[in-house]
């Protein structure tokens, strides 16, 4: 099962640890509508939601979360949308 989690979060999320952040960038197979995970990052349980055009992070504090190439963003509640491959903090 160990194994399953890591593709999905991992692979299909594309969630990885850095320095100064979270890093998220979803590759969703196109059958997908989105993927929803829970997850704790530096001991902050979060709940990830990434689509194909939207990734939503809820934190049970503040933390540091970068989406694709996007500068971090730090909160507890962020969204992100994808405008023409990038990806843009929404509200």
């Amino acid at each position: 099962m160990g194994g399953v989690w890591q593709a999905l979060t991992m692979g299909f999320a594309g969630v990885r640890p850095e320095l100064d952040a979270l890093a998220v960038d979803p590759q969703l197979p196109q059958a997908w509508n989105g993927l929803n995970l829970r997850l704790r990052f530096r001991g902050v349980p979060l709940r990830l939601r990434a689509e194909h055009e939207l990734v939503a992070v809820d934190a049970g504090a503040p933390v540091h979360i970068r989406v694709g190439d996007a500068p971090p963003v730090r909160g507890e509640r962020l969204r992100w949308a994808r405008v023409n491959d990038s990806w843009k903090v929404s509200s």
